[in-house]
């Protein structure tokens, strides 16, 4: 008998704002919607599909999460990581190059706590479990995950307060060091 588990949590994190309650719809994960991270790509302002609200300081706004997805058989057990940016729910009001470079923050951002999550399932060796073993360990996984997602909501915070949404060149520049610094060291985490 094979048992199959899919997971795919959705988390949402919009530039200058956060919606806390959104669903990975079918439309979201239509291949000409969503952009998955790479190292080699970067997102343009043509990336930015959705509609800007009419009223509002924001310049911009990036939705983008992470998700995994878990599958266990007789003989197999996967879990894989998905960082997404969804572009029919992303928006800008401006071509300025300092926002865009911000918001590719945030999805990088993104991209290192799938990272972090990654390192931790292997070194609690959660990615080699047995079919017998899975109910368990995915519980475990969920766990970390929800951990970390709560702890990326405060660094996505935590960017736009210190860089004032990029106003503030010189803690914008202190963001993109740190933020390369940490795609580096985690190199070896990413899918």
């Amino acid at each position: 008998m094979m048992k199959y588990l899919l997971l795919l949590i959705p988390l949402i994190f919009s530039g200058y704002t956060k919606n806390s309650s959104a669903h990975l719809s079918q439309q979201d994960v239509a291949q000409e919607d969503t952009i998955f991270w790479k190292a080699d790509s970067k997102l343009v302002w043509d990336d930015f599909k959705g509609p800007a609200p009419e009223t509002g300081f924001k310049v911009a706004a990036t939705y983008s999460g992470f998700s995994f997805t878990f599958h266990s058989d007789e003989n197999n057990f996967r879990l894989k990581t998905f960082v997404y940016f969804i572009r029919s729910r992303s928006w800008t009001r401006t071509a300025a190059d300092n926002v865009l470079l911000h918001e590719q923050g945030h999805f990088n951002l993104t991209e290192i706590s799938a990272r972090k999550f990654w390192k931790i399932i292997k070194a609690k060796h959660l990615d080699q479990v047995k079919n017998s073993e899975a109910k368990k360990k995915y519980a475990q996984i969920k766990e970390i995950y929800h951990t970390i997602t709560a702890e990326l909501s405060e660094i996505q915070d935590k960017y736009d307060n210190e860089t004032k949404h990029s106003t503030i060149q010189e803690k914008q520049d202190l963001w993109n060091e740190r933020i390369q610094k940490q795609l580096t060291e985690l190199e070896d985490y990413s899918q």
